[in-house]
């Protein structure tokens, strides 16, 4: 009896919905992190301002511009993911071109918000006051330390959008590949929250 053997090809597992699970659960454990790190600081603040011997200072009107530039590019960010879905490529860029800009701007106004502040005697490292004593200046201290850690998550939100931008011209970023515009468009809008929460709370806290 003649017995007909075939070979039979091993079908590999499909590991591109693993790789886009774990990416995005990555994005989120830093956010999560980032979370508490800023629950922490602002807790500090709280703890330390009720103990007293604490300097109030206003904050520039540069701060609450950057609020609107948040929501401004926040929204051209939806744009630009809404774009992706439609598989509308040009009004991807659009999008991702305004975004980019308004965080740059965002980091502009920021840099003169501080030097404002350094116009007013309010410094990271706090100057010694008339009478020798350093301990109320220490409020601008936690200001600078807050603003710049967020200073710096806008510039990783930034690279973030770069390479979704640079994708996007390469034609990876369209309706059936949104994992790199979807993971950049979460960190972003998550950015923008987190200073908007930020400027209220030093804001009217203080």
């Amino acid at each position: 009896m003649e017995i007909n053997t075939t070979n039979k090809r091993v079908q590999q597992p499909d590991t591109q919905p693993q790789i886009m699970e774990n990416q995005r659960i990555i994005l989120w454990l830093f956010m999560v992190a980032s979370i508490l790190s800023f629950g922490g600081l602002t807790s500090a603040y709280i703890v330390r301002m009720a103990q007293g011997n604490w300097m109030k200072f206003d904050l520039p009107n540069v701060f609450s511009i950057n609020c609107l530039v948040v929501l401004a590019s926040s929204a051209c960010m939806v744009y630009a993911y809404r774009s992706a879905k439609a598989d509308e490529i040009t009004q991807v860029k659009y999008g991702l071109w305004g975004a980019i800009i308004g965080g740059v701007v965002f980091l502009i106004l920021q840099w003169l918000g501080w030097k404002e502040l350094n116009a007013g005697d309010i410094y990271f490292s706090p100057r010694r006051s008339d009478n020798g004593d350093l301990t109320p200046l220490i409020s601008g201290s936690f200001f600078f330390a807050i603003s710049a850690i967020h200073f710096i998550h806008v510039i990783a939100g930034l690279i973030f959008l770069t390479i979704a931008l640079v994708k996007t011209y390469q034609w990876q970023v369209h309706k059936k590949n949104l994992l790199t515009i979807s993971l950049a468009s979460t960190f972003w809008h998550f950015v923008g929250i987190l200073w908007i929460y930020l400027y209220l709370f030093l804001k009217y806290w203080n």
